[in-house]
């Protein structure tokens, strides 16, 4: 039944054009499926009862074949957002990573105070942080329209990009902050045979904050079981 679901998306993408894109699509809309069918045979339902719901509740994939096809038209407002958000990253990105080698700066070249150097590093990640924290706060959610599985796949497949981009935004400067602050733990306290303890600490905040996403992401599944 599988090849069968398999086959319902090939044939329902006939008509459009084979890219990166598309194919990304179909992969990502036959394992949602797929995992509703599981679902569907775990809850006691033959293979075929079990195919009949999943493609009954598929709904309208109109909608899902346009936004792939090319050219793919985005109004300017969109766009306009889109190019804001960018920027509000680039900026906050910018901070994280200028911010521990200010630091630095202050207390080598201008002998400056460790403590009153520190200042302005954490200033410039709260203000990265807020950043970050509007443009996800300001971000309009998908709301689905219907209770069809369509609807379903396209706030799981919103809410996955956003995440994705959110955590390589996190990742990108994560790391340069790590050694921002091993360096200046070095230049201020001459630490340099037990400071490599960061990078552990370093290590398992990247751990939290994976296993934080994981549990959000299985508390999203359950939501839509």
């Amino acid at each position: 039944m599988l090849d069968k679901i398999h086959d319902y998306i090939e044939q329902s993408f006939t008509e459009v054009k084979e890219t990166r894109k598309v194919k990304e699509l179909k992969d990502e809309l036959f394992e949602n499926l797929k995992e509703k069918y599981s679902d569907q045979i775990q809850n006691g339902k033959s293979k075929q009862e079990a195919y009949n719901s999943v493609i009954s509740g598929i709904g309208d994939l109109s909608e899902l074949i346009e936004s792939v096809k090319e050219p793919y038209f985005m109004s300017s407002e969109l766009i306009e957002e889109r190019k804001k958000r960018a920027l509000r990253v680039s900026i906050a990105i910018a901070l994280f990573i200028i911010s521990p080698f200010l630091t630095a700066v202050l207390i080598v070249n201008l002998g400056i105070q460790p403590t009153l150097a520190s200042l302005p590093m954490f200033i410039l990640i709260a203000v990265g942080t807020g950043l970050l924290v509007y443009n996800g706060m300001t971000k309009q959610n998908y709301s689905p329209s219907d209770d069809t599985i369509v609807e379903e796949f396209k706030e799981w497949r919103v809410k996955t990009k956003s995440t994705n981009l959110a955590y390589k935004s996190f990742m990108s400067a994560y790391w340069m902050i790590i050694v921002g602050i091993f360096l200046i733990v070095n230049i201020c306290f001459d630490a340099w045979s037990f400071s490599w303890i960061i990078f552990i600490i370093g290590a398992a905040g990247i751990h939290i904050v994976e296993g934080v996403l994981q549990l959000k992401d299985a508390e999203d599944d359950d939501k839509y079981e």
